[in-house]
């Protein structure tokens, strides 16, 4: 017999360094499978418990995704939005 553990892709959210980001998931992606945020930045995948990301505290929202999100679906972007600032270049 299986039990499954049915995952949504509409419902992840990708943590990165401390940062929860969006993403256009078409289906659930495998572990070390490439994904693109929102923000475009890209990282391997990879899964844990909710456990494990409460041990490295809450994390914050990428206000990067949370403007693309916002574009995308036509809701209203405030003149004075985090996300329209140029975002920090990669190190």
């Amino acid at each position: 017999m299986t039990a499954f553990i049915y995952l949504d892709a509409a419902a992840m959210r990708p943590v990165i360094g401390g940062v929860w980001h969006l993403t256009r998931l078409s289906a659930i992606p495998a572990p070390g499978g490439v994904i693109t945020m929102l923000c475009n930045k890209t990282a391997a995948s990879a899964f844990g418990t909710l456990s494990e990301r409460s041990a490295h505290g809450v994390p914050t929202q990428c206000l990067y995704c949370d403007f693309e999100y916002r574009r995308i679906h036509g809701y209203e972007i405030p003149p004075n939005h985090p996300g329209l600032r140029t975002p920090p270049r990669r190190s």
